[in-house]
């Protein structure tokens, strides 16, 4: 695919992009617990004039619930703000499955109540010979559960899954997400989901401006944030849909996976947690040395700079600070630009980010 690359904004984010397509695990809360600096950021954002909107992987509960959790910090929020992958499942299945047909559904109730709504017949057995089965992640998901899932893809019924996210980050560590189950009955079925409704397809993102417009015009693509902590689900499946994408370091992602991130994987922006929404982006760039310097590549900010060393196979940080983005979007800018360039990256040496 084309390379990606960190851009400059013209101005703050959330003064640039009309709607924000916020995650919620790892970026807005961790379990019950609210991230650092998220509530003011998005009431700050919300008070600059930026339409705050939430997407979740997490199918297991239903958008008032949400809402009302999001609102304990502090922000204002409304269920209609909320958008899960169960409510994209269910409009998946209703293009994908007949009519009025048994589906099974492995899942909590804010899952089964969406599939339902869309007239099919939700069963949790096998026996029932169901056209299609649906695996969402919930907390009480059992291997009872997963055997029934298993018989029924054996019987020939449709796989499909809400996401695949194979961590859930909690108040106490990473956990379990429902894509380690999914592989768990791929393993014993030999089947993988047909398709997936959350991220990181793009559906998820394309589905909230649907919902977010009602009968009003779309708001464009590039008029649009996913904003996420994950580069395998939130910003895949921004770079999937055309959309510029911000990456939080408040969740799952750590330095050393941004640098070597896939372009597929990139952010259009990074920053510590969702104050870099009120930020101006400058994008780091890339220029050759001249001279003695020839092998020599500089990756420049106004503030930082990474060097790369050919001789020596290493990047390096003038000034280095383990806390420094700004740093970091040097680094991550010059990584990006030699893999592109089809460079040997197996044994560079890399400064140690502590963000």
């Amino acid at each position: 695919m084309t390379s990606i690359q960190l851009k400059s904004s013209s101005t703050t984010l959330q003064k640039q992009y009309k709607l924000g397509l916020f995650d919620l695990d790892g970026v807005v809360y961790r379990g019950p617990e609210p991230v650092e600096n998220a509530a003011q950021a998005l009431t700050a954002a919300a008070q600059e004039g930026m339409l705050v909107t939430y997407t979740t992987n997490n199918p297991s509960r239903f958008p008032q619930t949400v809402a009302d959790q999001v609102a304990s910090f502090g922000v204002e929020c409304k269920p209609e703000q909320i958008i899960t992958s169960a409510i994209v499942a269910s409009r998946m299945l209703a293009h994908r499955v007949s009519p009025g047909a048994k589906v099974l559904v492995v899942g909590g109730e804010h899952l089964k109540t969406e599939i339902a709504s869309q007239g099919f017949q939700v069963v949790d057995n096998a026996d029932e010979k169901p056209e299609a089965a649906i695996m969402g992640w919930f907390p009480h998901i059992s291997w009872q559960e997963l055997a029934q899932m298993c018989f029924a893809v054996e019987q020939g019924a449709q796989f499909y899954a809400t996401n695949l996210d194979l961590t859930l980050p909690r108040e106490k560590g990473v956990t379990p997400g429902i894509g380690s189950f999914v592989q768990a009955v791929g393993n014993a079925t030999g089947q993988k989901p047909l398709a997936i409704a959350g991220k990181p397809e793009s559906a998820m993102y394309d589905v909230e401006r649907e919902i977010y417009a009602g009968n009003a015009p779309l708001v464009p693509i590039e008029q649009c944030l996913p904003v996420g902590d994950r580069l395998d689900t939130d910003i895949e499946a921004a770079n999937r849909g055309g959309y510029d994408s911000l990456c939080v370091l408040t969740g799952v992602t750590h330095a050393e996976q941004l640098i070597f991130a896939e372009p597929l994987l990139r952010p259009t922006f990074i920053s510590q947690d969702l104050r870099g929404l009120g930020e101006i982006h400058q994008a780091p760039v890339v220029v050759h040395g001249e001279g003695e310097q020839e092998h020599l590549l500089y990756s420049r900010t106004s503030q930082s700079c990474a060097v790369y060393d050919a001789e020596q196979q290493e990047i390096r940080v003038e000034n280095f600070d383990a806390r420094s983005v700004d740093q970091l979007r040097c680094v991550c800018q010059l990584a990006w630009y030699l893999a592109d360039e089809q460079e040997d990256l197996s044994q560079l040496s890399l400064p140690e980010f502590e963000l």
